[in-house]
């Protein structure tokens, strides 16, 4: 007769149940560790991208205000950047906010938030008549799924426009992308490509009506802008339409390639074009500045060397018209400082007045063999 198997005690049963139960908690532990070890490491990369973004960035900005007619390309993480300008000072960031903001000295004419994995930037020089400074412009990229501008109608200016923005250009070997750029003889044949945003361009107002398809996007993702000749005015979005703003005569003496007419066309909103607009004149009278100090050297010395060979009429006729132009900086700096708040008014005008006087001054100077101003 076989002998009976005495049955587990109560005692071996818990500890076998309180073995397993420890097991499944360490388990669970480590599991637990390790996730959050992954997710931290994760968050860390993803941090580190986003600050050399930040970096690379604030890098080209810097560049651009020391280098004109440049053309920059740039990737970036999949996150959102935000811009914003007040009182004259411009910063930029993280829509998530979680650095401190980069307050980059140059202005940036952008739209108020980009998401794309490719930024395109470019620079202008703002001349007026002598260089002020350059101008930076920056939006997604062409095909980046960022904002899409669509530029409507006929004008002189727009085979100027596809040049510019349209048309790749060679950079260090490599090909700029331009901006995700369509250019239609009438907006209802503006396709809907998934964009981030849109931005209507219209060279021939006054009629600044939309396709149906608008009306599925954010009304903050829809802007707008109007061009005629040496004016702009912003376009809001009001009950599926764009309206008008302010009509803003540019300060602004350039034949072609007119950088304010290209900051205009990437700065989403009146607010920012202005407030960027501050950055500009601010330099404007210090540059002002320095060029009264030069022209005082230089009437000086002619006046000098008139004085030591009057029978020379040339040296006078230098002096004579040194004189003048430092009259006309004078009155250049007061209205440049009177005209940067809103770019608009007489002072704006008299100061557009000024800009090519003074241009013509110069070109007399060198007609005359004298010293040039700049």
């Amino acid at each position: 007769m076989m002998p009976l198997r005495p049955f587990p005690s109560k005692k071996a049963q818990v500890e076998v149940q309180f073995n397993w139960i420890y097991v499944l908690i360490a388990g669970a532990v480590i599991l637990a560790f390790f996730g959050s070890l992954v997710i931290f490491i994760k968050g860390q990369a993803e941090d580190r991208r986003a600050v050399e973004t930040l970096n690379a960035l604030n890098s080209i900005f810097v560049g651009a205000g020391i280098s004109e007619k440049t053309k920059n390309f740039i990737e970036t993480p999949e996150v959102e950047l935000v811009f914003a300008c007040q009182d004259g000072i411009s910063s930029f960031n993280l829509k998530q906010g979680e650095f401190p903001p980069k307050n980059p000295a140059a202005p940036i004419f952008s739209p108020a938030e980009i998401k794309s994995k490719q930024l395109a930037a470019w620079s202008l020089p703002y001349k007026f008549p002598f260089k002020i400074m350059d101008i930076l412009m920056l939006s997604s990229a062409k095909d980046a799924g960022g904002i899409k501008y669509y530029i409507v109608g006929e004008s002189p200016l727009k085979e100027e426009l596809k040049k510019n923005l349209e048309v790749q250009t060679p950079l260090s070997g490599e090909f700029w992308p331009g901006f995700d750029v369509s250019f239609l003889s009438d907006v209802s044949e503006a396709v809907d490509e998934n964009n981030y945003a849109v931005r209507f361009i219209f060279l021939a107002g006054p009629s600044f009506s939309l396709p149906v398809w608008i009306s599925s996007l954010p009304s903050e993702k829809v802007t707008g802008l109007s061009i005629a000749n040496k004016e702009i005015s912003f376009l809001s979005l009001k009950n599926n339409q764009l309206t008008a703003n302010s009509v803003i005569p540019l300060p602004s003496i350039a034949e072609e390639n007119d950088p304010l007419i290209y900051a205009a066309i990437f700065a989403d909103s009146e607010e920012a074009y202005l407030c960027q607009m501050q950055k500009v004149f601010n330099k404007m009278s210090k540059i002002i500045l320095i060029y009264e100090s030069k022209t005082t050297a230089l009437k000086d010395f002619y006046q000098k060397k008139s004085a030591i060979n009057p029978l020379d009429n040339n040296y006078q006729i230098c002096g004579n018209l040194l004189i003048k132009i430092t009259e006309g900086l004078a009155v250049m700096k007061s209205n440049a400082n009177s005209c940067v708040n809103k770019l608009s008014g007489s002072a704006c005008q008299t100061l557009l007045e000024n800009a090519l006087a003074v241009k013509e001054d110069n070109t007399n100077l060198m007609q005359q063999s004298c010293a040039q101003l700049y």
